[in-house]
């Protein structure tokens, strides 16, 4: 069951819903990282293509089910990358994965613009419309012209500036939310 302090990042993952769309994503993740495995690493794998699919296809389903609840049920639940039914045949049973860790790798394939929405609509939610934050980042960069050395300082070219034999190339960037 998924416990209190979980409900936050599966709505900004998923929106409305969130907590079933992630429990389901989840299991399909598992169900695949499982399944290939099956059929890739696990020694007792049959030769035989079809044989092979169905014996990763169904490896991965029971073994997608058992880390799912394992992951959804236990706080500190851990699961390995790839999970083969009897371990000692598995070369990515040392990696261990949590719930946590499954919400980040989902969460680095979202949409910003809407991770951000959702973000903005939470703290809204919790502490009231007026409060919002934001960051400015500037960067600057030079690259040493080896071989136009002979531009004269204070030459622009796109918006850049060579002083010293060095192109300078400046970048400002600001986000509020």
């Amino acid at each position: 069951m998924i416990g209190e302090g979980r409900g936050d990042v599966e709505w900004i993952m998923s929106g409305e819903g969130g907590k079933g769309k992630v429990v389901l994503e989840l299991f399909l993740i598992r169900f695949l990282l499982n399944g290939v495995g099956y059929m890739t690493i696990d020694p007792k794998s049959p030769p035989e293509p079809i044989s092979r699919l169905l014996y990763g296809l169904i490896g991965g389903l029971l073994t997608g089910i058992a880390d799912s609840a394992t992951l959804l049920t236990d706080e500190n639940g851990m699961v390995p990358f790839v999970h083969i039914v009897p371990s000692g045949t598995n070369i990515c049973e040392s990696f261990q994965l949590s719930y946590k860790d499954h919400l980040r790798g989902m969460l680095l394939y979202r949409n910003e613009d809407e991770k951000l929405s959702r973000v903005q609509t939470l703290v809204n939610k919790d502490f009231g419309a007026e409060l919002y934050t934001g960051f400015n980042c500037e960067g600057t960069v030079s690259i040493n012209l080896l071989f136009l050395k002979c531009l004269p300082d204070g030459t622009k070219i796109l918006d850049c500036e060579i002083v010293g034999g060095r192109y300078y190339v400046s970048q400002a960037v600001s986000k509020n939310y």
